[in-house]
């Protein structure tokens, strides 16, 4: 599914950044993820390239990872949040925003409390192109362990 997802995704997305030229409708670029990685998410920026966020599970939790593609390599993925406590489902996927002066601002689900849509979403920020991440931020004040999620 990750891989068609990020087929589709390629396909219709990849014209409009500007080294995607280069590529033939069928040139093939590896992603750097493990076996395991699901909730892909991407994102062209202003400077070139596309970022990819996604997770993958790790021991006895799941970790975000981002990785940025420039001309046809992806960089070394570093690591937003490594947590047991991620709330990882199909519908509402870890993103990350860019800004046009290097900022990056990641948000994933994470759980709350023992309910099984306990979850809060979280914020992070990063000033140098993700290699380290803010302490997390929780941008809703309500106070209630309920389901908190779909960041637009």
């Amino acid at each position: 599914m990750f891989r068609f997802s990020l087929a589709i995704f390629l396909t219709f997305h990849l014209p409009s950044v500007a080294w995607a030229q280069t590529l033939s409708a069928f040139d093939r670029i590896a992603v750097p993820v493990g076996s395991d990685a699901r909730e892909p998410y991407l994102l062209a920026m202003e400077d070139g390239r596309l970022s990819m966020t996604w997770t993958e599970a790790s021991g006895d939790g799941f970790t975000v990872k981002i990785s940025f593609l420039s001309n046809t390599t992806w960089s070394t993925p570093s690591t937003v949040i490594a947590s047991p406590d991620l709330f990882v489902n199909w519908a509402d996927s870890p993103s990350v925003a860019a800004f046009s002066d290097g900022t990056l601002i990641a948000h994933w689900l994470q759980k709350s409390g023992t309910s099984a849509y306990a979850y809060d979403v979280n914020l992070a920020v990063s000033q140098d192109d993700g290699f380290s991440w803010s302490p997390p931020t929780v941008p809703h004040l309500d106070g209630t362990m309920t389901q908190h999620g779909f960041v637009t």
